[in-house]
This record gives structure tokens, C-alpha cells and sequence, in this order.
């Protein structure tokens, strides 16, 4: 799910591993990962730009949270 407003993030939101995407004031854009997924060891991936979200997207692998 998408709740950022911004159309750059509907294809991401589709993606199996995304359970939905945020944007918080200041503090950029979240993305809550499914169980079984993670990002360095997180549960969620965060960027300040839509482009750091990509990057940190390809990241992402499968796996445990800590």
C-alpha cells in the first residue's frame, strides 16, 4: 500500500516484499517490509529521497529481522 501520495511508489508498493510505504514530516519515506524479509537486519527500509528508497530497496534480502 502507498500512502505517500507520490505515483513514483506505486510499482514498489506491489512488490511482494512491501507490506506498505509512509512518508513522515522531515524524516523522508518508509517502507515496512513482510515477515521473512530485511534490510540490514530491519524490518522496515527508510530514505529521504524516493531515489535512496530504490537504492536501499536493492538491499533488501531475505531473512529474519533482528
Amino acid at each position: 500500500m502507498n500512502r505517500t501520495g507520490r505515483r513514483s511508489f506505486d510499482k514498489l508498493a506491489r512488490d511482494p516484499r512491501v507490506v506498505e510505504i509512509w512518508a513522515e514530516d522531515r524524516d523522508g519515506y518508509w517502507v515496512q517490509l513482510q515477515p521473512g524479509w530485511n534490510h540490514d537486519g530491519a524490518s522496515c527500509v527508510h530514505g529521504l529521497t524516493v531515489a535512496e528508497v530504490h537504492q536501499q530497496m536493492a538491499q533488501v534480502e531475505a531473512g529474519p529481522t533482528y
